[in-house]
């Protein structure tokens, strides 16, 4: 229904936009307005998109909302050096980033789509592609979803339609079941190690393979920790003496575990970090 809206005022501001700049005489003299309601004028959109465009044109090129020098950003084309097709294409882009911020300003005054709008704002945008989705499978994928979007029936959300439900999260009892609490705020959850359960599993196995790895080779009792110096002969410029040597270690397949036999692995598992 958003989409649609849009593009309906945004088809409907293209047609006055016709209606205004057709070369027929007659035409432009009956002065045609586009029928679009009691709410919404698309002569009013149009008039008010060419007059930022214009105010913008005066104003010159600034950085109210960073911190940069002149000059920062993409350059656009003097409004006074355009072409009327120019124009035209300008007013109707700008038409179609102010219904974009008036449909956001009205997501302030709801309270689905507010927290829609604030996910939206500050997380990243989930890859989509079909490649990815195929990958992840059906069930990934839908909690992905509802994840991102904010649409996972959690005990604040339930509590709006339930009248028996407090809204509070199951495991700590005290804090909102919101879904910002649930995945990274629950006390209970960071102290059952729920919420590195994954880390540990993925930590784990690498730390079982390095550990077999010291314990069986690097630490045996019977493997000779003398290390093999090699030779490299190093002629400064314009000197054929190879007397100067400068001996290198060499330590074989194991790097610098060869030197020692007491080395101990250490990772961050439970208790022992």
């Amino acid at each position: 229904m958003i989409v649609s809206s849009t593009l309906g005022k945004l088809e409907k501001c293209r047609l006055q936009q016709s209606f205004n700049t057709t070369p027929d005489a007659f035409v432009r003299s009956i002065e045609p307005k586009v029928r679009s309601g009691t709410l919404w004028s698309a002569q009013t959109t149009l008039s008010n998109a060419r007059r930022d465009l214009e105010c913008e044109a005066m104003r010159g090129m600034t950085q109210p909302h960073f911190r940069a020098g002149i000059g920062f950003g993409d350059w656009v084309k003097p409004w006074e050096r355009m072409s009327e097709r120019e124009k035209q294409v300008a007013v109707i882009g700008r038409v179609k980033e102010n219904i974009d911020q008036e449909r956001q300003c009205q997501y302030g005054t709801l309270d689905m789509q507010c927290r829609w709008a604030k996910w939206n704002e500050e997380v990243l945008p989930m890859n989509l592609s079909w490649n990815n989705m195929f990958n992840l499978g059906e069930t990934l994928v839908g909690f992905a979803l509802r994840i991102v979007y904010g649409t996972v029936v959690t005990p604040a959300m339930k509590s709006k339609w339930d009248v028996d439900e407090d809204g509070n999260c199951k495991l700590c009892e005290t804090n909102r079941g919101t879904i910002q609490h649930i995945l990274s705020g629950c006390p209970v959850s960071l102290q059952q190690g729920r919420y590195r359960w994954r880390h540990d599993k993925v930590l784990k196995q690498i730390y079982e393979q390095v550990s077999y790895h010291i314990n069986k080779r690097v630490n045996n009792p019977k493997r000779s920790t003398k290390t093999n110096d090699t030779n490299i002969n190093f002629v400064a410029p314009g000197n054929n003496n190879l007397s100067s040597v400068r001996k290198v270690k060499h330590y074989g397949n194991m790097g610098i575990l060869t030197e020692a036999k007491d080395w101990i692995v250490i990772a961050d598992l439970g208790k022992q970090a």
